[in-house]
């Protein structure tokens, strides 16, 4: 019986290591293929300082394997690959990339001595198979480097899973690219010399860990002295190690369930802090993944999933507009801070009371004047000049605190002494006389200005609002005799001298005088905003910016109320 408790180490090269019956899978826990053009960059530097004969070998670093053989007399050695993912996909590409284009050139016995002895598996029961087999969220990218790379030779595609295009494709294309380069400025002897290199003159300490070596501790700590891994590598890593040696198990989650809760969410990442505020007020960002640990001590891993999915349906409601089963009104509400978009520092109270108004723990009409409260603070306090910072502080325990009761909401933020939510008469002053032009929620306060003239109509996917000065924010000596330098300083920011236009009209306006602007302004068909203003007024100055004002403060007192 061979004793599993020792560690096996020692220098090897590719030629070792795929020079004979073998598979080598990155687990389930492991991130994306992630190498992109710098590091092939340096990958090529590498090849090159041996090909020149600067230096005989280059290190690579350290393989760790993990020995994952059935001891079936038919199988090939199987091994997972627990640090060093990245490297050898990598090397695989480029002796795939080799293979391709000396089929291509007119080698063909070169490109099938290659594949058949370092890229597929040649046994009857593992014939064709790669002997590298990335994470499964790489698998469709894999086979389709597969096909285009060794279709002559007949490679048993692996199931698709993930995009079709990523990193790894990326990186294919280069290296077939560069390997088509080299081939046409050297001579016929060149890809020989370029295989022994990167079979040979690449070297690397190979250590394959015993049975009873844990490799999701292993690939953690690894991982965590180099790039740091994302708060989904190490979730995933901690789910998945709980199955311990049942691959099956974990393979049938994964695909089953996983996958969808990965890809399903746009910016995985960002949905962690949120949740974990949501279950413990005091996380620290610095202690996120210790205190989600510290949730699922006593959890399987079917339970820690179908935890992390409670808050997903609220989370993409908000982040990118999923729609819900829910009220008119309180879906309005939750479009509303979409569109603003919401800062983060929100999210745990807001994902909390979209989450319970779906579950019906609380009424809709209430959850949605909770979200309206929420939407008009960002907004009155971006007018005056706050920028939606240091609010965390606030959002993170408002759920406890009021159960997404608006009344109790508006007090736990008044009681805030360093937090301020101006009322109505500082709202209408910092409407009046504060610059919203360079403010993160001027486009958002101007297009729902737009909106409510248009009365509700969508404002068409992907175009963006350029925001003109009616005013021009140089004050030239025409404009001069219409307003005063002083006022114009004050006011040529203001929300009231702020129109949203058309891409060909702004450019067109540049600094012309009232009269001129106005005309262009009448022929606006997007904006209503615009053409309403230049028919309501034959000239612009100081009194027709105030008077403006004066309708806007009606407006967005009406529109943004201190308790809805």
């Amino acid at each position: 019986m061979a004793d599993t408790t020792k560690l096996e180490a020692g220098a090897s090269n590719f030629h070792q290591l795929l020079d004979s019956e073998k598979e080598f899978w990155s687990p389930l826990f492991q991130r994306l293929y992630v190498w992109e053009k710098k590091e092939l960059d340096q990958l090529w530097d590498d090849i090159d300082a041996v090909l020149d004969e600067t230096d005989r070998t280059r290190f690579l670093g350290a393989l760790v394997l993990q020995d994952r053989s059935s001891n079936l007399a038919f199988a090939p050695r199987s091994y997972w690959i627990i640090d060093g993912q990245q490297r050898i996909t990598t090397v695989y590409l480029l002796v795939c990339g080799l293979a391709a284009v000396s089929q291509e050139t007119g080698n063909p016995a070169f490109a099938n001595e290659i594949v058949r002895r370092y890229l597929l598996n040649q046994r009857q029961r593992t014939a064709n198979q790669p002997k590298v087999r990335p994470t499964n969220r790489d698998l469709k990218q894999f086979a389709e480097v597969m096909v285009q790379a060794l279709q002559q030779f007949g490679p048993e595609v692996l199931p698709a899973f993930g995009d079709e295009n990523g990193a790894l494709t990326r990186q294919y294309r280069r290296i077939r690219s560069e390997l088509r380069e080299r081939f046409q400025q050297n001579d016929a002897e060149y890809p020989a010399r370029l295989a022994r290199v990167v079979l040979e003159g690449l070297q690397f300490v190979e250590i394959v860990l015993s049975e009873d070596q844990d490799p999701h501790q292993i690939y953690d700590s690894l991982n965590n002295r180099g790039v740091r891994l994302g708060t989904i590598d190490q979730v995933r890593n901690e789910v998945f190690q709980r199955f311990g040696t049942d691959f099956k198990a974990a393979e049938s989650l994964f695909n089953g369930k996983w996958r969808s809760f990965e890809d399903g969410l746009k910016d995985i990442d960002s949905y962690f802090f949120p949740f974990a505020l949501i279950h413990r007020p005091s996380t620290t960002k610095g202690q996120l993944f210790p205190t989600l640990k510290d949730f699922w001590r006593e959890m399987n891993p079917e339970q820690i999933l179908e935890q992390l999915q409670e808050y997903v349906p609220a989370f993409k409601a908000l982040t990118v507009g999923e729609p819900l089963e829910l009220s008119q009104e309180l879906k309005s509400a939750i479009a509303r801070l979409q569109r603003m978009p919401a800062p983060s520092s929100t999210y745990p109270f807001a994902m909390r009371v979209i989450h319970e108004a779906i579950a019906g723990s609380i009424e809709q009409e209430m959850a949605a004047r909770a979200l309206r409260l929420i939407e008009s603070f960002l907004v009155r306090r971006a007018i005056a000049g706050f920028e939606p910072t240091g609010l965390h502080a606030v959002f993170k325990e408002l759920w406890p605190q009021t159960k997404g009761e608006p009344e109790k909401i508006l007090s736990e933020i008044e009681t805030n002494a360093t937090i301020q939510f101006p009322d109505d008469k500082q709202f209408a002053e910092d409407i009046r006389t504060k610059p919203l032009y360079r403010r993160k929620l001027a486009s958002y306060i101007l297009r729902e200005y737009e909106l409510d003239l248009k009365g509700g109509d969508p404002l068409p996917e992907g175009v963006e609002m350029n925001i003109d000065h009616v005013m021009p924010q140089t004050l030239t000596p025409e404009w001069l005799n219409v307003i005063s330098k002083e006022d114009h300083e004050k006011l040529v920011d203001t929300w009231a001298n702020l129109v949203p236009l058309s891409g060909p009209l702004n450019s067109e306006k540049a600094q012309k005088l009232w009269g001129d602007v106005r005309k262009l302004f009448l022929t606006e068909t997007f904006y209503k905003t615009t053409k309403r203003l230049a028919d309501k007024n034959e000239t612009w100055n100081k009194a027709s910016i105030e008077s403006r004002a004066t309708e806007l403060i009606s407006w967005a007192t009406e529109r943004w109320p201190r308790l809805p």
